[in-house]
C-alpha cells in the first residue's frame, strides 16, 4: 500500500487585513502542475502558484481556512484564526495631538518642539471563538507603533571669513529613510525592541504579545510620544567638499518627514513559511513633518523661523487614517536606526 503526504505550512493565527504566505509540501512532486489554492472566506484576497500562496485576509473575527486540492477528489485545508483589530483614530477625546511651535536650547545647540507629539490610540482585539472559548489567537499577537523618518532637507550654511563667500554643507542622512524608534545614549542604542518604535514604553500598551501583556478580547490604550531634537553645528565639520572646517554658521534647514504606523505581528512559528511576504502589517498611519530652520550668531545663537515646528502633512488631518491590508514597505530588520545614522554623518 503507498501513502501519499501533503503538508500545509504556514500561519494559523493572524491579524485581520494582514498578508501571510503559505506553502504546501507535494511528494514526489505529485499535483504540482495541476494543485488549486482556494480560502472559506469570501472576504479574502488570495495569489497563488501551484506549490505557494499569498493570503491577503478579511478583517475577522472568524476561524477561516487555507485549502490545497492537489488531486480532484482531494482536498487538504489549514485552519486559519483570524483576529479582528480595530483602533481610534486619537485619544479619548479623539483630539489630533500635534502641538506646532519650536524651541532652541543654545547651551547645547539642540534644536526641538515646545512639546512632544502624543500618539494615543485605543485598540481592540477580538478573536473568533474555538469550542465555546473567546479570543482564539490572541495570544499571538504583537500590536504596537513602527515609525520611519525620512531626511528631506538636512545642510546648513556658513561664512567662509577667509574670503567672505557662504558655503552649504549637506549631511549624510540627506535623501534617506531610516527606521526611527526610541534610542538612549551616546552613541544612542535601542531602548525598544525594534523594529517597534516604543516597546518598552511602561505607560501604556504600546507593544503586548506573548512575550508581554497577553490581551483577549479587549481593548486598551496604546501610547507613545516623539519630540525630535535634533544638534545644530555652530561650526563647519570636517567635509568631503574641501570647504575650511570652523567657519561660523550663518543658517540651517532641517526637514524630516515621519510615517507613524500602527502595525500588527503574528509570533505565529509558521508565521515565515514560503518567505514571500513581510511579518509586519500596517492597520493605521499618520504622516507628519518636522522643521526646523533658522539663523545662528554668536551672540544671539540660534533664532528659528516662525514656521519651524511640526505638522501633519499635506491634507492628513486625520489622526491614524485606516489603511486596511497595507504591508508595511520598509526594511524593519535591516538598516541603522535615524539616532544612529545622525550620530554617524558626514558632510559634504
Amino acid at each position: 500500500m503507498k501513502y501519499s503526504v501533503y503538508a500545509i505550512t504556514g500561519p494559523q493565527n493572524v491579524p485581520g487585513n494582514s498578508a501571510y504566505a503559505y506553502a504546501v509540501q507535494l511528494p514526489g512532486g505529485v499535483g504540482a502542475q495541476s494543485g488549486a489554492w482556494s480560502t472559506a472566506s469570501a472576504a479574502d484576497d488570495l495569489t497563488a502558484s501551484s506549490s505557494s500562496a499569498e493570503v491577503l485576509f478579511g478583517p475577522g473575527p472568524l476561524v477561516d481556512s487555507v485549502e490545497y486540492t492537489p488531486a480532484p477528489g482531494f482536498t487538504g485545508k489549514w485552519n486559519v484564526n483570524v483576529v479582528e483589530i480595530s483602533f481610534t483614530p486619537g485619544d479619548n477625546s479623539g483630539q489630533t495631538v500635534v502641538p506646532t511651535g519650536a524651541s532652541a536650547n543654545q547651551s547645547t545647540d539642540q534644536v526641538t518642539g515646545d512639546s512632544a507629539v502624543y500618539f494615543r490610540n485605543n485598540v481592540t482585539m477580538t478573536g473568533p471563538t474555538v469550542a465555546g472559548q473567546a479570543g482564539a489567537g490572541d495570544y499571538f499577537m504583537r500590536i504596537g507603533y513602527i515609525q520611519d523618518a525620512s531626511m528631506i532637507e538636512y545642510n546648513a550654511t556658513y561664512l567662509n571669513t577667509n574670503n567672505g563667500t557662504d558655503f552649504t554643507l549637506t549631511s549624510s542622512v540627506q535623501g534617506n529613510t531610516y527606521i526611527d524608534y526610541a534610542t538612549t545614549g551616546i552613541p544612542p542604542t535601542a531602548n525598544t525592541i525594534p523594529p517597534w518604535a516604543d516597546s518598552y514604553n511602561n505607560t501604556g500598551f504600546a507593544y503586548w504579545g506573548p512575550t508581554t501583556r497577553a490581551l483577549v478580547n479587549g481593548t486598551a490604550q496604546m501610547n507613545t510620544e516623539d519630540n525630535p531634537s535634533l544638534k545644530v553645528y555652530a561650526s563647519s565639520q570636517p567635509n568631503a567638499s574641501g570647504e575650511p572646517v570652523g567657519m561660523p554658521l550663518v543658517n540651517f534647514d532641517y526637514l524630516i518627514d515621519f510615517d507613524t504606523y500602527i502595525a500588527t505581528q503574528t509570533m505565529d512559528p509558521e508565521a515565515t513559511a514560503g518567505g514571500v511576504l513581510p511579518q509586519y502589517n500596517a492597520v493605521a498611519l499618520f504622516e507628519w513633518s518636522a522643521y526646523f530652520s533658522g539663523t545662528y550668531s554668536a551672540a544671539a545663537g540660534i533664532t528659528l523661523s516662525s514656521d519651524s515646528g511640526f505638522a501633519p502633512l499635506g491634507s492628513n488631518t486625520a489622526f491614524m487614517a485606516a489603511i486596511p491590508g497595507m504591508t508595511i514597505p520598509f526594511p524593519f530588520s535591516t538598516g541603522i536606526s535615524a539616532n544612529l545614522a545622525l550620530f554617524d554623518q558626514t558632510w559634504y
